[in-house]
């Protein structure tokens, strides 16, 4: 998968913090972003052999760096969000 596909199928809009979801759709999301980092840490390789061969990179890095860390942002904050659900349900 490209980098603009795994925008698309990640795309958050209707997964804003704070709105009503509940805790299966909210650690599915999790899991959807935990698959796509680590279905991409073969484009990190990729374009760590090509600084390391001084080759042309294969993926826009900056892009694909960005897009991982907010993936990672992204689950801390509805990791954090789903324990608040759940310390409230108590």
């Amino acid at each position: 998968m490209t980098l603009e596909q795994w925008e698309i199928e990640l795309d958050d809009s209707n997964w804003e913090p704070g709105s009503l979801r509940g805790i299966p759709q909210l650690s599915a999301y999790v899991l959807d972003l935990k698959r796509a980092l680590e279905n991409t840490d073969y484009m990190v390789i990729k374009c760590y052999e090509a600084q390391l061969s001084s080759t042309e990179m294969p993926y826009d890095l900056q892009k694909l760096l960005t897009l991982r860390n907010t993936w990672r942002s992204k689950i801390t904050q509805i990791e954090f969000e789903i324990s608040m659900i759940q310390q409230w349900k108590k």
